[in-house]
């Protein structure tokens, strides 16, 4: 009998990512393409790649799995693709327009002529209530119970499956949202409710009216997915119960994402950014290092600053226009990954992306119908792709046809296939390039004392040519750098987050009512994780606070200690966190908006083999040469080809090289020196050349 396995599986745009660790560390990867309209067939032929590299029937691997984490597009996808289903809005009489009224903050602040995206709710599916609580959470108008009974036959005459609840105030006091919930289950049989104060408990009404109505709308997209795709793995005989991957980094039981699916809109990326993490711990010797995780896939570039090796938290975000409050990793996201697809204007201006290829028809190299050219075509035709070791040979590539495709879009441009190939590359980065300066220079981050993590598919062929523009001279790229996301689901660890509203004046404030409001949430927090059956020793907490001083629009949540003695202790913090994003701090009391509590349960997770030096030759490793393009070379030039899997701990070389992998490739530029450190990840070495 087979020992245990621990699995994570990440879904992303193009292909479907799938890592098993076993006892002894030993990790195995595969690839699948993924599929639409269901995503579950995608993982299950990942699952079986992962068996039969175990020498396994799918059958006999999955009742292995001890621990399951999977990162779903899902949420995401219905999102975007406006595939949930029709939703009503329940709410206080006066605010039936809130989110058509919405804020005017828009993705693109200098477009004042884009049209905001339509609200999820149709206006004419908001219902009113009368009842009003105010801002102490005190009831000024008893709920109208015939209202919601009115409501309800119009809603379930129309056969409406799910409902969102938003009143004004609730998340002072959820009395009322709570008693609609009531009269709808009773109302209308099997009808899903979504409560801000369960789903968001946050001031702010329109965020939280248009989060809550978002969470309403994709419940049952989700819930219908999760419960399929267990279902199925149960029946081959899965014992483990699925775990999902939350946005904020931490995974929970599936169970409580079909309630609460809006937490799961960067349920992928945020594996990337939790192993970047650990990358960064094991090449630092468990210090805490400064790293920028990069992660290019088939379909966008995401980036993500960990100051001090700690994971950003957002808590709110804007996805294509759509306001959401949830705890989730900062990470900006721009539209070029391989499967970007380069196109020509009116002017015969050559641009790529944000279009992406997918999965389906892919890239033209693909031969699976795709007539446009992307990336990856171009990466192909500029010779750092072998078109028959993609996927570790696993998948054959067409060169002619990248060709072609590239020279048609050359012949419209005037240029060579050549040049139009690397006019392809160099748009793409240049891309990539500004979204990193966003999260770096323009935030106050200097890139030059940070290292750079960078993984996905397509990230290590492009990422070595532009990083030493902004002073980032270190790249550390995983040896698993495709998976790196599946990879970082394995090590996560439960969490959930909790928060109460405050809304007081630190100077008005008692310290032992404070830490009783804190307690409640702690209290929240240990039902929560014995409920899934977390012990006692497996538990600990993080403790934050929304501040800001008073005056001041925006609130700043700042991390507090564990063991803090006094309300002096917390002003300190926040001045200290003001001090540093500002500099400078106000001599004034600063206000408390809302405390939070995150509860977390340590999980199994897989070690990782520490490797002695085998020296710097790395001609063991030398599969051959071939013709790759290098604009410091201005052109193609022979250059040296390497099996990274032959390469091992201090094995060294110098570009222009190509370091080809199963699931990735790695160009070293010319200049740029490249070796393999003590847990096999491959570090590349790069300073910015001189015109």
């Amino acid at each position: 009998m087979a020992g245990s396995f621990i699995v994570g599986v990440d879904v992303g745009g193009t292909f479907t990512d799938g890592v098993a660790v076993d006892g002894q560390g030993r990790i195995t990867i595969a690839k699948a393409s993924s599929t639409k309209p269901d995503p579950a067939v995608g993982v299950m032929n990942t699952l079986t790649k992962l068996a039969e590299k175990e020498k396994m029937f799918v059958e006999d691997f999955i009742p292995c799995i001890s621990r399951f984490v999977y990162g779903t597009t899902v949420a995401t996808n219905a999102l975007l693709e406006r595939q949930g289903m029709e939703i009503a809005l329940i709410t206080t009489k006066g605010f039936r327009d809130q989110l058509n009224l919405r804020r005017i903050r828009r993705d693109n602040g200098y477009d004042l002529r884009a049209p905001h995206p339509e609200p999820f709710v149709a206006r004419h599916r908001t219902y009113e209530v009368s009842e009003r609580i105010d801002f102490t959470g005190k009831v000024l108008t008893p709920l109208d119970e015939e209202d919601v009974i009115a409501a309800a036959a119009v809603i379930k005459a129309a056969k409406i499956q799910s409902v969102a609840v938003s009143l004004i105030f609730a998340f002072l006091n959820p009395e009322h949202e709570k008693r609609i919930r009531e009269i709808l289950y009773r109302e209308i049989p099997g009808i899903q409710v979504s409560i801000s104060s369960d789903v968001c408990p946050e001031i702010r009404e329109y965020e939280r009216t248009s989060t809550v109505a978002i969470n309403a709308y994709l419940t049952q997209t989700v819930q219908k997915h999760l419960e399929g795709f267990e279902h199925r793995l149960a029946e081959l005989g899965m014992k483990a119960k699925l775990q999902i991957m939350q946005s904020s980094g931490g995974v929970t039981a599936s169970r409580y994402i079909t309630d609460r699916p809006v937490n799961i809109f960067l349920s992928g990326p945020a594996g990337g950014a939790v192993a970047a993490a650990n990358i960064g711990s094991l090449a630092a010797d468990g210090k805490k290092p400064n790293i920028i995780a990069v992660d290019m896939g088939g379909t966008s570039f995401d980036i993500t600053v960990l100051t001090g090796n700690t994971i950003p938290l957002s808590l709110r975000s804007m996805i294509h226009g759509w306001d959401i409050i949830v705890p989730s990793i900062d990470i900006q996201t721009i539209g070029s990954g391989g499967g970007s697809i380069a196109w020509v204007d009116e002017g015969n201006g050559l641009h790529v992306g944000p279009q992406s290829a997918g999965s389906f028809p892919g890239p033209v190299s693909y031969m699976r119908g795709g007539t446009q050219p992307t990336v990856t075509d171009a990466d192909l035709v500029l010779g750092y792709i072998d078109p028959d070791y993609f996927l570790g040979g696993e998948m054959q590539l067409s060169l002619e046809k990248a060709q072609e495709a590239i020279s048609s879009l050359a012949d419209r441009i005037g240029l060579s296939m050549i040049e139009t190939a690397s006019g392809i590359y160099s748009i793409v980065n240049e891309n990539m390039l500004g979204g990193m300066k966003v999260s770096t220079l323009q935030s106050g981050h200097d890139p030059r004392d940070y290292k750079l993590v960078v993984f996905g598919g397509a990230g290590s062929i492009h990422v070595p040519d532009f990083a030493a523009e902004i002073g980032l001279g270190h790249i550390i790229i995983p040896r698993d750098a495709s998976v790196l996301s599946a990879l970082g689901l394995t090590i996560s660890e439960i969490r959930f987050d909790f928060i109460r509203n405050i809304n007081r004046n630190t100077a008005d404030l008692q310290f032992k009512d404070l830490m009783a409001a804190y307690g409640a949430l702690k209290a929240n927090g240990d039902a929560k994780l014995a409920d899934i059956f977390v012990g006692e020793k497996k538990r600990y907490y993080h403790y934050r606070a929304d501040m800001k001083y008073p005056g001041e629009f925006n609130e700043f949540v700042v991390d507090i200690p564990s063991d803090v003695k006094s309300l002096d202790e917390i002003v300190a913090c926040f001045a200290k966190y003001h001090k540093n994003k500002y500099g400078y701090v106000e001599d004034t009391a600063p206000d408390i908006i809302n405390i939070r509590v995150s509860a977390f349960g340590r999980t199994k997770k897989p070690e990782f083999t520490h490797y002695e030096d085998r020296g710097a030759d790395s001609a063991h490793a030398l599969k051959g040469t071939r013709k790759a393009y290098f604009h410091e070379c201005k052109g193609m030039a022979d250059t040296n080809v390497y099996d990274g899997q032959l390469m091992e701990t201090g094995n060294t070389i110098s570009g222009p090289a190509i370091i080809e992998l199963p699931t990735t490739t790695i160009v070293v530029r010319p200049g740029q020196k490249s070796y393999v450190d003590s847990y096999l990840n491959f570090n590349v070495l790069c300073e910015k050349q001189e015109d």
